[in-house]
């Protein structure tokens, strides 16, 4: 994310968190990116953010940004929170900067000529189950 050059601004690097459900950035990237040295002025936030591990965080205030990436302009709005974390990208901000894209998952088969696909049209029709367990090893590299 770069944001806006008018005012001699660097880039950020943002994480894409296409789980959350608004953008965050902590105080100190607010204070490095803004040229402000407090948090006087910024919009209040009523915002309650749910932590992954389940615990609450109320944001110290909201500032709206303008961010490039690529040739895609866009103004986002961040709560600022007290956090050592790079800032976070929503969902909602990753899909309107091109950044990602969702897909629906479709529960039928489009029309085939395939006499596999007929024989075994069970494995193909809405979302499948395992039988038994089922151990998956992740490579904690990637």
């Amino acid at each position: 994310m770069r944001p806006s050059q008018s005012r001699g601004w660097g880039e950020v690097e943002c994480q894409l968190d296409t789980g959350a459900s608004c953008n965050v950035m902590s105080k100190e990237d607010f204070f490095r990116i803004s040229g402000k040295y407090d948090l006087r002025g910024q919009r209040h936030s009523d915002a309650r953010l749910h932590l992954y591990d389940g615990s609450i965080m109320k944001p110290l205030g909201r500032y709206t940004v303008e961010v490039h990436h690529g040739l895609t302009k866009c103004q986002l709005e961040f709560e600022i929170v007290h956090s050592s974390q790079k800032p976070l990208l929503s969902a909602t901000s990753c899909q309107e900067m091109g950044l990602v894209m969702i897909h629906s998952v479709v529960d039928t088969m489009p029309p085939h000529n395939d006499p596999l696909i007929d024989r075994y049209a069970d494995v193909f029709q809405g979302i499948g189950c395992f039988d038994g367990e089922y151990h998956m090893t992740m490579d904690t590299s990637i």
